[in-house]
C-alpha cells in the first residue's frame, strides 16, 4: 500500500482538485473549470471526492475511525456512517481541507462520535440557498492561494474585456508534475473495493452536508 505523508507537498485533496480530470468524469453540465487549467468536471463529484480523500487521509494517519451501523428512523434501521476521533495529532498543513477535517473533528467528535455529515456541515459553516457547490470550490481554490500554489494573473476575454485567470505558481507547477496521482487513488478505490458500504456512506454523507445547509430556515 502507498502510504500517504502529512509532510507530502500536496495533500490528497490537493491532488484530486490539481488533477480533477483524472478522478472526474469531465462534464458540460453543472461543471467547473478546474483552477488551472481549461477542464471542466461535475462540481458536486469534484467536491465529493476531494472531501472523502481528505476524511480517509485523516482515517490512515489515524485521526478517524469510520464505523458503518445502523439507527433508527422513524421507527425502522437505516444505514449509517460514524465518525470518531482517534488521534488529532496528524500534522497537516495549513489551509488544506485534510487540516479542516482534522479540525472538524477535534471541535464535534471530543466526546463521542457523530454521524459523517456532521463535519461537511461544520466546515461549510454558514446555510446558503443558492451556489452551494460553487461557494465551497472558490473556498477550496481560496485555499490553493493561501498555501502559495496558486496565483490570479491578468487576462483579456475576446482580447479587449479584462479578466483574471488562475495559473500556478511558478514552484507549485514542479510539484504538482512530481507529485505521484497513484497513492490518492489507491486510497479512494481501496476504500471502494474493501469497504464498499463505508466508501458509498461516506459519499452519501458529504452530499447531506451540503443538502443540510442548503435547507431555508423559517
Amino acid at each position: 500500500m502507498n502510504t500517504i505523508m502529512t509532510s507530502d507537498p500536496l495533500t490528497p485533496s490537493e491532488i484530486v482538485l490539481l488533477n480533477g480530470e483524472k478522478f472526474i468524469p469531465k462534464s458540460r453540465f453543472t461543471s467547473v473549470k478546474l483552477p488551472h487549467k481549461d477542464v471542466k468536471v461535475t462540481i458536486d463529484h469534484l467536491l465529493i471526492t476531494m472531501l472523502a480523500a481528505a476524511v480517509l487521509a485523516n482515517e490512515q494517519a489515524g485521526v478517524l475511525t469510520l464505523k458503518a451501523s445502523q439507527k433508527k428512523v422513524l421507527g425502522r434501521p437505516r444505514d449509517t456512517l460514524y465518525i470518531y476521533l482517534a488521534d488529532p495529532a496528524a500534522d497537516w498543513p495549513d489551509d488544506t481541507l485534510e487540516a479542516a477535517m482534522r479540525d472538524q473533528a477535534q471541535i464535534l467528535l471530543a466526546d463521542q462520535g457523530q454521524e459523517a455529515h456532521a463535519l461537511v456541515y461544520g466546515w461549510l459553516a454558514r446555510n446558503s440557498t443558492s451556489s452551494l457547490w460553487y461557494r465551497a470550490f472558490y473556498k477550496v481554490r481560496g485555499n490553493l492561494m493561501a498555501r502559495g500554489l496558486l496565483q490570479k494573473v491578468k487576462a483579456r476575454r475576446f482580447k479587449i474585456l479584462p479578466a483574471t485567470k488562475y495559473e500556478l505558481a511558478p514552484h507549485a507547477v514542479e510539484l504538482v508534475a512530481q507529485q505521484a496521482l497513484e497513492p490518492t487513488q489507491q486510497l479512494l478505490s481501496d476504500c471502494e473495493r474493501q469497504r464498499p458500504q463505508v466508501y458509498k456512506l461516506l459519499r452519501d454523507h458529504i452530499d447531506h452536508g451540503f443538502v443540510r445547509r442548503g435547507r431555508v430556515r423559517t
